[in-house]
């Protein structure tokens, strides 16, 4: 594929508008708060097959001869208005005393209002929970950070989101490839820290407890498996 410019783009122009409603203990132990947005775009940008009119290097309008290799082109270009819209909860409460709950979850959602396509970079349902110890010399946390699956046909066709590094499933019926989209995956941390004293504290992170095979959404790179991090500070 060859990204080629388009001299007839229009800007896009977003138009957002914002609910917050947040509650707060005196003492900061407990907190609830929730967001939702909406965000209308005109003129939405979006990368597409391309047609170079006056192109005659191959038979095909959508494939142009780059390097003595037949490629197909792709631009960015206008696909009218579109929608994004979403929410996000965060709670903290103190159950015990000294033990904290802590809770965030973020929802997203967009598509086009008067085309049918997918918008890019739209997330699945992602979040975490953790539970926390703050003593006054000592620190622990358990946590648990998630993601929910993307189905391959909620992603766009220009290929932002990197659905080609997704598990590859097979070929269809006209040799296209097939992946699978993005797996749902859960990771558990335990991090820990000790005030040894004034000016030392010793810290332990033991990452990725089940050791998890996972992938960040649109990444094409795999995050780090099971892993120790141990470290001593000390101000001089």
């Amino acid at each position: 594929v060859l990204s080629v410019p388009n001299q007839s783009l229009k800007p896009e122009y977003a138009y957002n508008s914002e609910l917050s409603l947040s509650k707060f203990s005196e003492d900061k132990n407990n907190m609830f708060s929730i967001n939702f947005y909406y965000t209308h775009i005109n003129n939405h940008i979006l990368r597409d097959n391309y047609n170079i009119s006056n192109d005659l290097s191959t038979i095909d309008p959508t494939t142009i001869l780059y390097n003595s290799e037949e490629v197909k082109t792709m631009a960015n270009v206008n696909f009218g208005n579109a929608y994004i819209y979403g929410g996000a909860l965060d709670i903290k409460s103190l159950i015990f005393e000294n033990i904290f709950f802590k809770a965030n979850l973020t929802s997203t959602k967009g598509g086009s209002i008067s085309n049918d396509y997918n918008l890019p970079s739209i997330s699945p349902l992602f979040g975490q929970f953790s539970l926390k110890y703050a003593g006054t010399d000592l620190k622990i946390q358990l946590s648990y950070r998630f993601s929910s699956s993307k189905n391959p046909l909620d992603y766009s066709d220009g290929g932002e989101d990197s659905i080609e590094e997704t598990p590859f499933v097979g070929l269809d019926e006209k040799g296209n490839k097939v992946f699978y989209g993005m797996p749902s995956w859960g990771v558990l941390k335990f991090s820990s820290s000790f005030q040894i004293s004034n000016k030392t504290k010793a810290s332990l992170v033991l990452d990725n407890l089940l050791d998890i095979h996972y992938r960040e959404f649109a990444s094409g790179i795999s995050s780090p498996g099971r892993n120790l991090n141990i470290v001593l500070e000390h101000n001089f």
